[in-house]
């Protein structure tokens, strides 16, 4: 009888000292994240270590107005070619989307020879964020993490039906 109650107090110790250092890891990565503030500005709290969305960036419909009218002032061109300029330059490195292995200059050039593929198809990115509150303006800053990217797959009446996942790729 006493070895089991020394047992049971034995395995509530250890189920506290994972709950300590657990939040010693917690306590350790929200200094990591403080740390890596927009502007180390201590007026930022956290909102969000890590959030995930997608956003639509080309309208394969011109006809409508209602998504024309959000993306018209976005310059895509330039975004998906500074993206593939600096992975060709070695400044970013493009990640697999699925395996999550780094990929060669050479597997990203094959995405643009695929058949169907153009950069001016390139419809969606799914951008991972850091978000913060400066409470003292009530604004949201966001640091970009990462960005992955798909271009449009028509169906053959010639909709977008989904997207081909490209690459992802990490910011420093």
């Amino acid at each position: 009888m006493a070895a089991g109650i020394l047992v049971i107090l034995a395995s509530s110790s250890c189920k506290q000292n994972s709950r300590v250092n657990d939040s010693e890891k917690n306590l350790a990565k929200q200094d990591t994240l403080n740390s890596a503030k927009p502007d180390n500005n201590a007026s930022l709290s956290l909102l969000a270590d890590t959030i995930t969305y997608d956003a639509i960036i080309h309208n394969p419909n011109p006809e409508d107005i209602y998504t024309e009218g959000f993306l018209k002032n976005l310059n895509k061109a330039k975004l998906i070619d500074a993206v593939f300029d600096a992975i060709y330059n070695g400044k970013l490195k493009a990640f697999n989307i699925f395996t999550k292995k780094e990929m060669s200059i050479t597997e990203v050039k094959e995405i643009e020879k695929a058949k169907g593929f153009s950069r001016t198809k390139v419809g969606k990115v799914q951008f991972t964020e850091t978000w913060y509150l400066d409470e003292s303006n009530l604004s949201i800053k966001k640091k970009v993490i990462a960005m992955a990217f798909g271009y449009e797959h028509l169906n053959n009446e010639g909709i977008v039906d989904d997207y081909k996942g490209m690459f992802k790729v990490y910011i420093k």
